[in-house]
């Protein structure tokens, strides 16, 4: 009888599933393969700006709208995608609005200090020449 020969690689789960660039599925195991499931798609648009508004950041194609030219990121005039990257619209925008407003009224309070200031300095050269 002849000893086994392994000719594959240890046993191992899924432990994570992300994006690399152009778009690709990647999932890593346990036992530290990488596997590539698929591809993301990205479809171009020739004139985008037909699309209608439908509310929360979505859009519609409007009778006018050419027909999406649907394939893989960074190729025919279609963008990229870059694994691991946040795009920049993932601001918070409820605590950047509060942070703005939290700016301006420091601003008001400090312009009201300077004109307050202004006022009392006035006051004071008038006191010195009735």
């Amino acid at each position: 009888m002849s000893n086994p020969v392994q000719n594959g690689n240890a046993p191992g789960q899924i432990s994570k599933i992300g994006f690399q660039n152009g778009g690709l599925i990647v999932a890593n195991y346990t036992n530290g393969q990488q596997v590539i499931l698929g591809q993301l798609a990205v479809a171009s648009i020739a004139n985008p700006s037909s699309m209608i508004q439908v509310g929360n950041n979505n859009l519609q194609a409007s009778a006018v709208t050419s027909q999406a030219a649907i394939g893989a990121a960074g190729t025919g005039a279609r963008g990229q995608i870059v694994g691991g990257a946040l795009e920049a619209s993932t601001a918070d925008m409820a605590a950047q609005f509060t942070q703005l407003l939290t700016f301006e009224r420091s601003y008001q309070a400090a312009s009201r200090v300077i004109t307050t200031n202004d006022q009392l300095l006035q006051e004071t050269v008038n006191l010195i020449h009735p």
